[in-house]
């Protein structure tokens, strides 16, 4: 028998234009072939880190990926999926805001820093 790709889906607010980390931990205890699965976001699949392999069999491991939002206010979560004669295990999926980094915000304040200087009137 030759079953059908599942899908799991779910759209939720997200503010616009940010970064977000979505992570989800996956397990697979069947060996097969025509396994597969995709993690997709705003109907875009996404690459994995680390490189998911369904094929193989494994113990839960932690999965990842960074991407933006767009400007509508909602993006959508999807996972694709084909385990014919077993089940992988999803567990402890989120998207998270990924914060900007210090470093981001120090060369942002500089800058603010010179224009500041800049204007300063002469007496």
């Amino acid at each position: 028998t030759d079953y059908t790709v599942g899908t799991i889906t779910q759209t939720f607010s997200t503010a616009a234009n940010q970064e977000y980390t979505v992570s989800f931990w996956l397990a697979n205890h069947n060996v097969d072939t025509t396994n597969s699965f995709q993690a997709l976001w705003n109907n875009q699949i996404q690459n994995l880190s680390p490189v998911l392999d369904p094929t193989t069999n494994s113990n839960y491991s932690l999965y990842q990926f960074t991407v933006a939002s767009d400007n509508s206010g909602n993006s959508t979560l999807a996972f694709n999926f084909k385990n014919d004669q077993s089940i992988f295990q999803l567990d402890d999926v989120s998207a998270t805001p990924t914060p900007i980094p210090a470093a981001a915000w120090l060369l942002g304040s500089g800058l603010m820093g010179l224009v500041g200087i800049r204007r300063k009137p002469k007496a």
